[in-house]
């Protein structure tokens, strides 16, 4: 048994690497702040300021300037989700003609961003304001389209820029009501649909995911722009060693990442009870 040729920063290089080719619901956050968190328990300060009061001029003379407000939400790193497997050889898996031992890493890979993909989705409901949920009673190929635009334009009249990329992320369920009316763009760009990217129907694009979120009952739908959401993960560490009392190498590793809504009008939700 020997992992003398196990190189942690590599390994763990390619286990982000292929996280983020199967993330859906973390690459449709703002990002910006990765690379200032180390562990779970860190907090990232997302800086922000109110909106400035704009007053009528009369030609007489204006009131003293305005201390605006300070805005900046704590994003807590609040997860940290973790692989721990058993390789008999780790030295020899890396120089098989297979290379078993990327195969075995991606399979960990997918499983962190699915656990990463649904706690986003969780965390996020917690912070949901009750003027942006829309009820869906019962979900149909005949009004599932007409629910995603309910929602756009809720979030236009909640101050959303015409212009803006407005996604929504969707279960199979979901997609199978509005499959007809979506406009596969695939073929302009091939290394969305990695990610879960489907294509665009009324202006919106549409990501699918197993990864949805449940409250009582319902399916929660996310409607949204891409600054919506912050979010930032980190793969900590990867590391081999050799289990005690076992003739055998096994390689851990460890995802730390946390979410916030901070901008709680730029996302809606469709709260599906069940599909006709």
């Amino acid at each position: 048994m020997a992992y003398t040729n196990f190189i942690p920063e590599l390994w763990a290089e390619k286990v982000q690497r292929e996280n983020e080719k199967m993330l859906v619901m973390a690459k449709l956050c703002n990002r910006e702040w990765e690379g200032e968190l180390k562990k779970k328990g860190d907090t990232v300060h997302i800086l922000g300021i109110g909106s400035p009061t704009i007053g009528d001029y009369d030609g007489t003379a204006i009131t003293g300037p305005e201390a605006l407000t300070d805005t900046t939400i704590p994003l807590v790193i609040n997860h940290a989700k973790y692989f721990n497997v058993l390789i008999d050889d780790i030295d020899k898996r890396q120089a098989s003609p297979k290379d078993l031992m990327t195969q075995i890493l991606a399979e960990c890979s997918e499983s962190l961003s699915a656990a990463e993909d649904l706690d986003i989705a969780k965390d996020v409901y917690k912070d949901v304001q009750s003027g942006q949920k829309i009820a869906v009673d019962s979900c149909t190929k005949e009004n599932a389209r007409s629910f995603l635009q309910k929602a756009k334009t809720k979030l236009y009249k909640a101050g959303v820029k015409q212009g803006s990329e407005i996604v929504a992320v969707v279960s199979p369920d979901y997609l199978e009501k509005i499959e007809q009316d979506v406009e596969n763009l695939e073929t302009d760009n091939m290394n969305t649909a990695t990610n879960g990217f489907k294509g665009k129907t009324s202006g919106i694009s549409i990501y699918l995911t197993n990864n949805i979120h449940t409250s009582s009952s319902k399916e929660i739908i996310y409607v949204m722009t891409k600054r919506a959401i912050a979010h930032a993960n980190q793969i900590n560490e990867v590391k081999a060693y050799s289990p005690e009392d076992l003739f055998a190498d096994a390689v851990k590793g460890l995802n730390v990442y946390g979410s916030k809504l901070v901008r709680p009008k730029e996302l809606v939700t469709l709260e599906v009870t069940a599909y006709a």
